[in-house]
């Protein structure tokens, strides 16, 4: 039992998943988001038309279509705008899409746009807005040059935000601002 790694007080489901219902009326609001979504996706011609997706982008860029399906889910489907961000990623990660995000939208995400706050808004006396804080992030992952680094980065964010590194932060913090 000494070596075996301390399980979360949340088990092994991570922070996102603490009030996770498995009631019968969530089923049926989660099959209802499911039909929502397939329907979305056949009404634009199937995943072969919805996907590739060059009509919906002037340019035809992998950022551009992902902003067109983001805004387009985001209208037509009642799920998280945080769940939509990481399914697209997702389908570029892998490659079923050419897509990737160009910016964080940190505005659709408090947790990340806390976590930037943490890093990026050092003394901002009012803490920095998601519209501030983008550019930097933006600045940030062209700099790395990293496929699919903002997908990464939002992720850090909330962690950090979630406190699993804000006390090391702080520490760093008081020692460097003294």
């Amino acid at each position: 039992m000494e070596n075996q790694p301390e399980l979360s007080r949340h088990g092994n489901m991570g922070r996102a998943h603490k009030y996770v219902s498995f009631g019968s009326y969530k089923a049926m609001k989660t099959a209802g988001d499911i039909q929502t979504y397939i329907s979305w996706v056949i009404n634009a011609g199937g995943p072969q038309e919805l996907f590739p997706a060059s009509a919906l982008s002037e340019d035809g860029s992998p950022s551009h279509i992902f902003d067109r399906l983001y805004a387009a889910m985001n209208m037509q489907l009642r799920c998280k705008k945080a769940i939509t961000f990481n399914y697209l990623s997702l389908l570029g990660i892998l490659g079923v899409a050419g897509i990737e995000p160009a910016r964080p939208y940190l505005s659709d995400h408090l947790p990340s746009k806390l976590g930037a706050n943490w890093l990026f808004g050092v003394n901002a006396v009012p803490k920095r807005r998601a519209n501030e804080l983008e550019p930097i992030v933006t600045a940030l992952a062209h700099h790395l040059e990293l496929p699919f680094i903002i997908p990464v980065l939002r992720q850090a964010f909330a962690q950090i935000a979630a406190g699993s590194h804000a006390e090391a932060i702080q520490r760093f913090r008081w020692r460097h601002n003294r």
